[in-house]
């Protein structure tokens, strides 16, 4: 949601808003997306209220720990100490920041397709490989049957040929 907020900041400071009522203004709506990142802002305000904007900006970067942020906090105070307009800063940040989701984005992606390589082994290969294997297994199973039989009838001839029969006898 960072970049996001960074856009709405830099549309209400080139609309002539102060960064504080800027602040207060993308906490407000911002609030439904990105309600944690809303509350942080709404945090950074009222710390400002009470103190320096970049005091609390200060604290919200330690409070926080994220690069980005911490980079956000940084053009700010610079640019607050400096006196300088931020907003082509601001914009130029916020492309920054879009086009690192989108590379962490496609990373994430890319390691998700290795870890596809075992549900698809599991789930298409292992069946594919019944449907290959499973009629060569019943028709050695069939010929086994049939080699089985064949070969009891040859041991039933042989034991009725090995028996002595009545005529001999007499």
């Amino acid at each position: 949601g960072l970049p996001v907020a960074v856009d709405l900041i830099c549309l209400a400071l080139v609309g002539g808003q102060t960064i504080d009522s800027a602040l207060e203004r993308v906490a407000k709506e911002i609030r439904r997306a990105f309600p944690a990142l809303s509350q942080e802002l709404q945090v950074v305000k009222f710390q400002a209220g009470v103190g320096t904007l970049s005091a609390a900006l200060r604290q919200w970067a330690e409070r926080i720990q994220i690069p980005d942020i911490q980079n956000f906090v940084v053009l700010l105070t610079q640019a607050e100490r400096q006196g300088v307009d931020i907003s082509e800063g601001l914009l130029e940040y916020s492309t920054s920041l879009r086009s690192q989701v989108r590379q962490r984005a496609e990373a994430q992606a890319n390691r998700a397709n290795v870890w596809l390589i075992f549900p698809t082994i599991f789930c298409l290969w292992l069946p594919a490989a019944m449907m290959l294997v499973g009629p060569i297994l019943f028709e050695l199973r069939e010929r086994i049957s049939d080699a089985q039989l064949t070969t009891q009838g040859i041991q039933q001839d042989i034991q009725t040929i090995n028996q002595p029969t009545i005529l001999s006898e007499l």
